[in-house]
């Protein structure tokens, strides 16, 4: 009546020699699917675009992982979707039993947030160490995965353990010239 175009959808049932048309307004409908397509759109560019690396695993693989995080690991998306994340790590036996129990305490509670670190190897050889923010969610197919935020964190582990360096030096100084007073 207005003039506005509207999308409609028609049902055709035949009765004895009439027809009968239902129309259904589906306009409306149309409308909020493409607001939420616009608001996945938006939210998935943010996503690829941040900072932070972030992977999804669920069963020990990757899922989804970002272009940040292939950055930050120089693996491409090809290259770790589908692979075990425990590949690309120190396979030291004391390191994965970390990893394993830290993500065994993530599952036991579902609503907590764990961060932890793990070394990890990159596509270079080089061994970098990774911050890891991790928390269970329910990813798109409905089924809980772990959503993982990841930061290099290797120049300041290499800061920490030389201050850490520095104290323990200083303290065996500062013993020895406690020692040499003491003597004199």
């Amino acid at each position: 009546k207005d003039g506005g175009a509207r999308i409609a959808q028609g049902t055709v049932t035949v009765v004895g020699d009439d027809l009968i048309i239902a129309w259904t307004d589906l306009t409306d409908i149309r409308q909020q699917e493409q607001v939420l397509r616009e608001s996945e759109k938006r939210f998935r560019n943010m996503v690829e675009q941040t900072i932070s690396g972030i992977f999804v695993r669920r069963d020990g693989r990757y899922i989804y992982v970002n272009p940040r995080f292939c950055e930050i690991v120089g693996w491409s998306q090809d290259e770790l979707l589908g692979q075990d994340v425990l590949k690309f790590t120190n396979s030291d036996p004391g390191n994965i039993e970390r990893i394993r129990t830290i993500w065994a305490e993530l599952e036991s509670n579902p609503s907590a947030s764990i961060n932890y670190s793990m070394p990890f190897l990159r596509k270079d050889g080089q061994l970098i160490e990774v911050g890891l923010t991790a928390k269970v969610i329910t990813w798109d197919d409905g089924l809980p995965a772990t959503i993982v935020m990841a930061q290099d964190i290797t120049e300041r582990k290499r800061a920490q353990d030389q201050i850490a360096a520095y104290v323990k030096q200083l303290e065996s100084s500062m013993r020895g010239t406690l020692q040499a007073v003491a003597n004199m």
